[in-house]
């Protein structure tokens, strides 16, 4: 039997942050929700140890190790290839996910006739920035051809 497709395909560029990946992949594991999802990092060349970790520590995440850094568009372009979800999340390695984000983002993808983004507003938390959705931010707009989340 094949198995579904994720609700959400979340792809996360990165380069260089292998502590800030680690901490972003670990806010989402932990807050799962309803949603199902598959995370996807493409990692632009790093230099320390980002791809070995997350090989390591979170065997769920698939990697996508490029030789060399191509920018944040390129590594997004890259792993978007290769997402299986109804619905792209586009994440900075930097972010942490709140409990219930993940399922906000996709009811807002669903509630809106043809989404192509939904928006995140920013939630302070000490020194970090964390995404939340909150009623009434999920965005329609002409479609650009692409499904995407900022």
């Amino acid at each position: 039997m094949k198995d579904m497709a994720p609700t959400l395909s979340i792809i996360i560029p990165s380069f260089n942050t292998a502590a800030l990946t680690r901490s972003c992949l670990q806010s989402i594991l932990t807050r799962p929700g309803r949603t199902t999802i598959e995370i996807i990092v493409v990692d632009n060349g790093s230099r320390d140890g980002t791809v070995e970790l997350i090989r390591r520590e979170l065997p769920q995440v698939t990697v996508i190790a490029e030789p060399v850094n191509r920018g944040y568009g390129a590594a997004c372009n890259l792993g978007a290839g290769h997402a299986h979800g109804e619905f792209l999340l586009f994440l900075n390695s930097d972010t942490q996910m709140l409990d219930g984000t993940l399922d906000s983002i996709a009811e807002a993808f669903r509630r809106e006739p043809s989404p192509a983004a939904v928006a995140c507003r920013p939630a302070r938390a000490g020194s970090w920035t964390r995404m939340d959705i909150r009623p009434g931010v999920a965005l329609s707009c002409r479609r650009c051809g692409q499904a995407s989340v900022f």
